[in-house]
């Protein structure tokens, strides 16, 4: 018994106290996806519930007004769409009477041939007017094709210039006045609804590992390992990173005391 009592002291005597700051069980890092310079950085908003206002905003001047032009422009062309297809009926409707007008004299000797030349060459002429306007129609509806191509464009830049997530916003790295360019971090969103500590073991720690508990400011606690990954730290010292999670705290940032035992 004495034995026994004596190695369980030896292993509260050498437990190694880790001191670590309690943080979001997942932190997610929104970079940005266009350049531009930032008009707004809600910086009050961090470590606050964001549903979905607008905490950063990069300068979308220039695209808002693109996008009101390309606007305008499609509702000329749906517009000259709609007089072109009634012209194309007119068109048509011309046509064909002009053909039953050639084709009703065409064979007949009774007229004459200049007769017959002013009926072909009418008929032609309206053919033309017919063909004319089917080809402006499809010129019309390609052009349209690309307004909206280009407003799809702008309107994906102006969504990308906005930053206005839902979750909690851990961290905001952009002020008023910044400039950034692709894949500069914006903001960062934590998963809350959990939180974990990071600590790095030793080998003589990781003995026996999967017996031993965690303490927390000295006392048993119920928290568990999340994962633990064998590591090198600088001075090339074989470590173990070690995840846990730990209660979830009122306030994330507080440091505790962890213990393997």
């Amino acid at each position: 018994m004495r034995v026994i009592l004596f190695l369980v002291s030896a292993s509260i005597l050498w437990a190694k106290v880790h001191t670590a700051q309690i943080v979001p069980y997942e932190i997610y890092t929104i970079k940005a996806a266009v350049s531009g310079k930032v008009v707004r950085s809600a910086i009050e908003e961090e470590g606050k519930l964001n549903e979905g206002k607008t905490i950063i905003q990069i300068d979308d001047f220039v695209d808002q007004k693109k996008l009101q032009s390309l606007r305008q422009k499609r509702e000329y062309l749906f517009n000259m769409i709609k007089i072109t297809q009634q012209s194309i009926e007119n068109a048509r409707r011309t046509m064909q009477i002009k053909k039953k007008s050639f084709d009703r004299i065409k064979n007949l000797r009774t007229k004459s041939q200049y007769e017959k030349d002013l009926r072909e060459s009418e008929f032609l002429v309206a053919q033309q007017n017919y063909l004319a306007s089917t080809e402006k129609l499809q010129s019309l509806k390609t052009e349209l094709s690309d307004v909206e191509f280009a407003m799809a464009q702008t309107q994906d830049l102006l969504a990308k210039k906005r930053i206005a997530p839902k979750g909690y916003i851990y961290a905001i790295h952009v002020k008023k006045g910044d400039f950034v360019s692709p894949g500069m971090p914006l903001l960062q969103l934590a998963d809350i609804s959990k939180a974990k500590v990071v600590v790095y073991l030793t080998p003589e720690e990781m003995e026996g590992i999967e017996h031993k508990l965690i303490y927390i400011d000295g006392k048993k606690s119920k928290a568990k390992f999340l994962k633990i990954i064998r590591v090198p730290d600088s001075e090339y010292i074989t470590q173990y990173k070690a995840e846990i999670e730990v209660p979830k705290p009122k306030i994330f940032g507080k440091l505790i005391k962890v213990e393997i035992r």
